[in-house]
C-alpha cells in the first residue's frame, strides 16, 4: 500500500454508482473497481510578447503518463490517498518526454488561443506526479468508466462469457 498525490475528487463512489443507474435502469449496478491514472503536472509562467510590451501568465498542463497526451488545465487541489498498488496504472513516460510535450501543449495552446505570433518559452517548475480516480461501474449488462473529477462517463464492453 501507498499514499499518492490524488485531484480531489467532486463526484463520489456512490454518485458513480447512480449515474450508471440512471443509464442502466438497474438497481444491481456496483462499482467493480477502482483504478488511478497517473499523470504529470505542470505549473508555471510564461512571458508573452505584444504590442505593448511584454505580459506574464500562470500556466499549467497535465500530461497523461501514460501515452503522452496533455491539455492545459485549471488550478485544481490535490488529495493524499491510501491505496492498493494494483490498482495504480504504471507510468511509461519519463519526466523528460512529459515536459518536453508540455511545453509544445502550452505554446499551441496559448499562441492560438491568445494570438501570439512571436516565439516564446513557458518556464516550468519541476513535474509532480498525480493521479486521477476512474471507477469502473456496471451492473452485468452495462459497464461505464466513471471519472472522479467531472462525473463524465464512457460506455465500456461488457466481457464476454
Amino acid at each position: 500500500m501507498s499514499k499518492l498525490a490524488v485531484i480531489r475528487t467532486a463526484v463520489f463512489e456512490t454518485d458513480a454508482i447512480r449515474l450508471v443507474a440512471a443509464l442502466s435502469g438497474s438497481s444491481d449496478v456496483y462499482v467493480e473497481t477502482t483504478q488511478y491514472f497517473p499523470y504529470f503536472s505542470f505549473a508555471g509562467r510564461c512571458t508573452l510578447p505584444g504590442l505593448f510590451g511584454k505580459r506574464q501568465t500562470d500556466v499549467r498542463c497535465l500530461i497523461d503518463a501514460v501515452n503522452g497526451h496533455g491539455a492545459t488545465a485549471d488550478r485544481f487541489d490535490v488529495d493524499h490517498e491510501v491505496m492498493v498498488d494494483s490498482s495504480k496504472i504504471a507510468v511509461k513516460l519519463t519526466a523528460a518526454e512529459a515536459t518536453a510535450a508540455a511545453q509544445r501543449i502550452v505554446t499551441h495552446s496559448l499562441g492560438r488561443n491568445l494570438r501570439v505570433i512571436a516565439r516564446f518559452e513557458p518556464d516550468f517548475d519541476a513535474a509532480t506526479l498525480v493521479y486521477k480516480k476512474f471507477w469502473i461501474v456496471g451492473d452485468g449488462q452495462i459497464r461505464a468508466l466513471v471519472d472522479s473529477v467531472d462525473g463524465s462517463m464512457h460506455p465500456l464492453r461488457v466481457r464476454a462469457a
